[in-house]
């Protein structure tokens, strides 16, 4: 449940405590969620989760004794699936990103781009409406990685097929492949937030697709997303 003024309750796990208390400060700053706990690696991690009850964990991509976001994650979604986590890397093109995908995160962004309205976007976004978020560059970056891995299943276990789309969805799921924002698919398709939201959404349900990188997975394996 959210707290007494109204916020989402977050877990910060991360190792170095000047970073948790950044992190701590940006989320104070805006009217979305707050931090009600911090934790410095796995070891007081699963014991504060369960006095504390987030209904988020943000979490750095390394921790330290050799526990990272993967094995966090793994772990809470052992238990709650239902928890979302969020990942923040230095590293556009983190090797860790695509093991992260596959554990369950729900988002994993570029700390320099974390703001209070990014993070406070991003954690409604995944708690609402349960839908993964990258950074661009990182999609990018576990798109094809993915695509080009011997491990395919991912882009063969959707439920639905491409032809099932409309010409209006294709173009979209071709800019979702691509690493595209809402916004930055909005603008190229001359279409409002609502809407671009609205087709995503489809998307995602119409080729049973886990999230947004999924369905870029799905779209990358089916070759669509190049010209024509």
């Amino acid at each position: 449940m959210s707290t007494r003024s109204g916020k989402i309750r977050v877990l910060l796990v991360d190792y170095d405590a000047v970073t948790r208390a950044g992190i701590a400060a940006i989320l104070a700053a805006g009217s979305v969620a707050e931090v009600v706990g911090l934790a410095d690696g796995v070891a007081d991690f699963m014991p504060k989760f369960q006095t504390l009850t987030p209904e988020v964990i943000i979490t750095n991509v390394q921790n330290h004794n050799g526990v990272d976001a993967v094995e966090i994650t793994r772990l809470i979604k052992q238990t709650h699936p239902e928890v979302p986590v969020i990942v923040l890397t230095e590293d556009e093109r983190d090797p860790f990103a695509i093991n992260a995908v596959q554990a369950g995160i729900s988002a994993y962004i570029l700390r320099k781009n974390v703001s209070t309205e990014i993070l406070g976007s991003i954690i409604k976004t995944v708690l609402e409406t349960g839908s993964a978020v990258l950074s661009p560059s990182l999609m990018k970056t576990v798109v094809a990685s993915l695509t080009k891995s011997a491990n395919t299943s991912l882009a063969h276990s959707s439920g639905g097929e491409i032809r099932d789309l409309t010409p209006r969805e294709l173009d979209a799921l071709r800019l979702m492949a691509t690493g595209a924002s809402n916004q930055e698919i909005g603008q190229a398709l001359g279409i409002s937030h609502e809407t671009t939201r609205k087709h995503v959404t489809r998307i995602i349900d119409k080729l049973g697709a886990r999230s947004r990188t999924h369905a870029s997975i799905i779209s990358n394996h089916a070759a669509i997303s190049g010209d024509g």
